[in-house]
């Protein structure tokens, strides 16, 4: 599944600005269900592998790292309402860009999934062991999942400004501020990256006080891969994504135009 041709297939379904403002054409994207039948096609589904510690944890280092994860709280991530004419601006930056799919299927998430694949990412040199499987987790999957585009030459973060991108991008009604405040002037941002980069840190990280970001895109490229094993004790879903409308993303879009400043 190549995310430069996805990108292309929804840059040539851009209909959606076109005819009178307060109208929108049908939505040219591709479903959830749709890309999940997709994608679970294209990854192989691997006999079951016992992880090397428990069903949950693939070491006792990750289980330690489990732990203190237990004790942080959630970022969940919002999600664009596309039947909005007043986000017809927004969509168009994020087509070209190419990650309108980041926001358009957000799900909630299983906290103990979410925390198990950050904690044995900690130990992992191959993919990441969840629940007697391996899923793969890196750059080049994340592109392929999300349909966003390969940048070879991608904006380098520096940490304390990778952590705050990464909070505005979770942070809901901040969408306006993503486009025009984590936009570098010389360099594009790889998606991809800024996922991994992000989880790695988290998974290294100690800071007990900082929020868990990420979550809903955690969980759904695991889940886009194939299905989890639920285990006893699995709590209900969470994280059901903060709906981002146009009055928010009018307000914050005009706040980027003022000059607020830009990362990097």
């Amino acid at each position: 599944m190549s995310s430069e041709s996805s990108g292309s297939n929804c840059r040539r379904n851009r209909e959606f600005c076109s005819g009178s403002p307060h109208r929108l054409e049908p939505c040219p994207y591709m479903s959830f269900d749709s890309r999940l039948e997709t994608t679970r096609l294209f990854f192989v589904s691997n006999a079951p592998v016992p992880n090397p510690w428990s069903l949950r944890h693939v070491s006792e280092d990750s289980f330690s790292k489990y732990s203190e994860l237990c004790i942080r709280g959630f970022l969940v991530q919002g999600m664009l309402q596309l039947d909005d004419p007043a986000v017809c601006e927004t969509r168009q930056i994020l087509e070209d860009i190419g990650w309108i799919y980041t926001v358009l299927h957000v799900r909630p998430f299983c906290p103990k999934v979410v925390r198990e694949c950050i904690s044995n990412l900690y130990s992992a040199d191959d993919g990441v062991y969840i629940r007697g499987f391996r899923f793969d987790f890196d750059p080049v999957v994340i592109n392929q999942l999300f349909m966003t585009p390969n940048v070879e030459h991608s904006h380098v973060w520096e940490t304390d400004y990778l952590s705050e991108a990464i909070i505005r991008l979770t942070d809901g009604p901040s969408l306006g501020n993503i486009l025009f405040n984590l936009s570098p002037p010389t360099k594009p941002i790889d998606f991809s990256r800024l996922v991994y980069d992000q989880v790695l840190e988290m998974s290294r990280s100690c800071d007990v006080d900082t929020k868990i970001t990420l979550p809903n895109v955690i969980y759904q490229t695991i889940i886009l891969q194939r299905d989890i094993t639920a285990l006893p004790g699995d709590e209900p879903l969470i994280g059901s994504p903060l709906w981002i409308n146009g009055d928010e993303v009018d307000t914050d879009i005009r706040r980027g135009r003022r000059g607020r400043a830009r990362l990097g």
